[in-house]
């Protein structure tokens, strides 16, 4: 690390290492608008890229977007969340589940239910964290699918990803 007196700023080198805890970087992702419908199979929703500083480190990512289920009054209805992640690109349904599946099954089956029609508006956050992989380039995929009723997922820019990288 080097220190300017005129700029009262320290510049830190690329090879700094940091005490494990300590948050390296933190990076906001934000959604284009749009919307689909979902049916019963499960459908990438949304992707990211995070680029770590370091390839040990472990990710928290907080995601956070809405919903609207349609469906007959007094019918039960929800939807299917989970996470995907990829090495190489964009994740698809062949890749890993890393958050969403309660029991191990490869299929995204946590879900957030709701039991009247036309309900608008529903906010949801989803928080994990990912155990250090030896990748730098980690791609993220949100996938979701309907349960019961009809469902249609509505995202907008405010749906919003925090991704904190972690020293370990």
């Amino acid at each position: 690390a080097t220190h300017s007196d005129s700029t009262a700023k320290v510049n830190l080198d690329n090879n700094v290492q940091f005490p494990a805890g300590h948050v390296i970087q933190t990076v906001f992702y934000k959604a284009n608008a749009g919307s689909f419908a979902l049916n019963g199979t499960e459908t990438l929703y949304w992707s990211f890229l995070v680029t770590k500083k370091q390839s040990n480190s472990d990710l928290v990512i907080n995601f956070t977007t809405g919903y609207r289920m349609e469906g007959e009054a007094g019918g039960v209805g929800g939807i299917y969340f989970g996470f995907r992640r990829s090495f190489t690109g964009v994740p698809t349904t062949a890749d890993p589940i890393i958050y969403g599946d309660d029991d191990a099954n490869a299929s995204i089956d946590t879900a957030y239910f709701i039991q009247y029609a036309n309900l608008y508006a529903q906010p949801i956050t989803l928080s994990f964290f990912d155990e250090s992989t030896t990748s730098t380039s980690n791609y993220y995929g949100l996938f979701a699918k309907k349960y019961g009723t009809n469902g249609q997922m509505n995202y907008n820019t405010r749906s919003t990803a925090i991704v904190y990288e972690i020293a370990v």
